[in-house]
């Protein structure tokens, strides 16, 4: 097997050198997460939804 660590990455189209991101990075296009809900918050937007 070969050792990738050894092996130089290969530049990005721009020319530059990529960048690990760190694992718990957020990635650019992902939204804010949500304020979790409360049991009752929950229920009571299920119970004011159309039918």
């Amino acid at each position: 097997m070969i050792d990738t660590a050894i092996i130089p990455r290969r530049p990005d189209a721009a020319g530059q050198r990529e960048t690990r991101r760190r694992e718990d990075a957020a990635p650019r296009h992902a939204a804010p997460a949500p304020a979790a809900l409360t049991a009752e918050e929950f229920w009571a937007r299920i119970d004011a939804a159309p039918r």
